[in-house]
């Protein structure tokens, strides 16, 4: 996972999230809990070399209540 704060990007894995927060293992073993809506971008990796990236505004909201508007999210396909 990348995410891009307009400032710095931060590398790692996600180990939670809340309804406005995400939480990141930093590859130096850090957690960093960072607020979604002041994400200016976020990368997933999905396997395979396969890459999508969406606005961290668009990830606001309980994972649940995503799945409704799921097809609002804008993710699309980073090479």
């Amino acid at each position: 996972m990348e995410l891009n704060t307009g400032r710095s990007v931060i590398r790692g894995t996600l180990v939670d999230e809340t309804a406005r927060t995400l939480v990141v293992r930093t590859d130096d073993g850090s957690l960093r809990r960072l607020p979604k809506d002041q994400l200016v971008e976020v990368v997933v990796e999905v396997g395979r070399g396969l890459r999508l990236k969406t606005e961290g505004r668009k990830l606001v909201g309980l994972p649940a209540e995503r799945l409704k508007r799921s097809m609002q999210y804008g993710w699309v396909r980073s090479v």
